[in-house]
């Protein structure tokens, strides 16, 4: 009977060496998670939208004849549909309301000079002192300062067009990273049992 060939084992590692792995190794992960810091943060809400999802997708799965993936779309479907619904109306209500913010702003400047004008021509009494609001004032124009305000808000005012597409830039940004964390969490829903058996695997 031939003899097998004998395999020399490797050496074990002393323990310097094994300090120098685990380091370069510990360098190499926090590299690695700094640079990518923005998608490892969009990994992990998608896995957390998944976990989320996991129990009523299970419950439906256990429960009909219906193949988990479809019953996965169907769920994240339904989500889907009720997160634009609820930005839809967060939105339209912001927008009624900073229109609605701007066009009060002249009219509220203007209400505030005719009180300052109102207040001017009266005497205010305190006890044993009256004051004579017109003296206290007479070296002011009321309508100077309302032309003044106006003059300050007005820039902040025409600057709404660049406001609007700043916001419209940073909510395409917000929508694409929404897209992509909806897209990863139907992938991890749809594997968790699979996942799981991996790692109970790994596990053993």
């Amino acid at each position: 009977m031939p003899e097998l060939p004998e395999f020399n084992e490797s050496p074990t590692w002393n323990a310097p060496t094994k300090i120098i792995v685990v380091l370069v190794a510990l360098i190499l992960f926090a590299l690695i998670t700094y640079r990518f810091q923005s998608l490892i943060g969009l990994l992990s809400i998608a896995a957390m939208m998944a976990y989320l999802m996991h129990p009523i997708i299970s419950f439906i799965d256990k429960r009909t004849p219906i193949k988990r993936s479809t019953v996965v779309l169907v769920a994240y479907l339904l989500l889907l549909v009720l997160l634009m619904g609820a930005m839809a109306a967060l939105g339209v209500a912001a927008y009624n309301q900073v229109v609605a913010l701007i066009e009060a702003v002249p009219d509220l400047i203007t209400a505030l000079a005719q009180q300052i004008d109102t207040l001017s021509q009266q005497t205010i009494s305190i006890g044993s002192f009256s004051y004579d609001m017109a003296e206290l004032l007479a070296g002011y124009d009321v309508n100077s300062l309302a032309d003044q305000l106006l003059g300050l808000i007005q820039p902040a005012i025409s600057q709404g067009s660049s406001l609007v597409g700043s916001v419209a830039t940073t909510t395409l940004a917000i929508l694409g990273n929404f897209f992509f964390i909806f897209v990863i969490s139907i992938y991890i829903a749809n594997d968790i049992p699979r996942l799981g058996g991996i790692i109970g695997d790994f596990a053993q």
